[in-house]
């Protein structure tokens, strides 16, 4: 049987601050079946200012200032972490596999945010559990110090990039583990 694996990245207004933008792979096995990006303007975020020079200096402006003709473009944080945990419903919930390459703090507080959203229909049904590949680099790195986490991504803090990159090394961490991707 094929694993289900969704990978996702999130950009947020500082570590502690609301994200404005999602960007996921969903993968069947080693294949690639699904990816999207959503962002909403950082200014509809709440964060901090040093957060906001962040964005402005690191991000790509497409990602922190999209344009409503944009595909990527919804309104507010709300709407993206509304449309990221209905397309998780989509492909399975909970009986699919749920990655992040560091989810703390970015990751769990867009996914604690999304459940505040719907919180009567959400709170039993979070991703459970939730992974992490850069644990899941540790136990290999312990089984083999040359394994490297070289997979850098093609525009760096482009929530989707970066969700690609962790998805190509998740893939290669499950080879080098011996376990079926």
């Amino acid at each position: 049987m094929t694993t289900t694996r969704m990978v996702f990245d999130v950009e947020s207004v500082g570590l502690a601050g609301e994200g404005f933008a999602v960007g996921w792979v969903v993968l069947e096995g080693d294949t690639e079946v699904d990816t999207r990006l959503l962002a909403t303007p950082a200014k509809h975020a709440f964060g901090t200012a040093d957060g906001r020079a962040w964005i402005e200096t690191n991000v790509p402006r497409r990602v922190w200032d999209p344009s409503p003709d944009d595909g990527i473009y919804r309104p507010t944080p709300h709407a993206s972490r509304n449309e990221f945990w209905e397309t998780w419903l989509a492909y399975g919930g909970r009986s699919i596999e749920l990655w992040g390459d560091t989810i703390w703090p970015v990751e769990a507080r867009f996914l604690h945010q999304a459940v505040d959203d719907l919180r009567c229909h959400r709170e039993m049904g979070g991703p459970f559990p939730l992974l992490d590949v850069t644990t899941l680099f540790r136990m290999a790195w312990a089984r083999d110090p040359s394994i490297s986490k070289d997979s850098p991504p093609d525009e760096p803090h482009n929530p989707l990039s970066d969700a690609k990159a962790s998805a190509r090394t998740l893939l290669m961490l499950l080879k080098a583990l011996d376990i079926e991707p």
